[in-house]
């Protein structure tokens, strides 16, 4: 709920920032195209990860922390590369679309609200999938990063 909230937060205020005519995070016109079509690219980039990741998981994505009985641990698709790759995928989804707008007050709240509540659903996901599956998870976990491979 706080991560959707803050998902909202960071679009529309970037979407105002833009309106506003603020001269947004580019101190000139190249730097700016640079950074809108960087932007661009990382918020495709992001939303399509996170278009994937919710087709791979099918009937057992869920927006409610829950796995049910029958449910078995997806390790296939973007899940080979990330543990969390939905939610990687809206991090990098919002953040292209602050540089795209060109908006540092979305990006501030990307920071400090969007960020921390995904970070927070993470570790609520992750005790939740060990919870239920056990040493599978716990394995998986091992050899897959949570959000960015290579990364964490």
């Amino acid at each position: 709920a706080w991560s959707g909230a803050a998902l909202l937060g960071v679009f529309w205020i970037a979407l105002v920032e833009r309106t506003a005519g603020s001269p947004g995070l580019a101190l000139d016109p190249n730097a700016g195209a640079v950074l809108a079509g960087s932007g661009l690219l990382l918020a495709t980039a992001g939303a399509t990860l996170r278009v994937v990741s919710v087709r791979t998981l099918g009937r057992w994505f869920v927006t409610e922390l829950d796995v049910h009985a029958d449910q078995p641990l997806i390790r296939n698709g973007p899940y080979r590369f990330a543990r969390h790759p939905s939610e990687t995928g809206l991090l990098a989804c919002a953040a292209g679309a602050c540089l795209w707008l060109g908006s540092g007050a979305a990006l501030a709240v990307w920071a400090v609200a969007l960020l921390p509540s995904v970070l927070l659903l993470v570790r609520a996901e992750n005790a939740l999938l060990t919870e239920a599956f056990g040493d599978e998870f716990r394995a998986y976990a091992e050899d897959v990063p949570s959000l960015v491979p290579g990364v964490w």
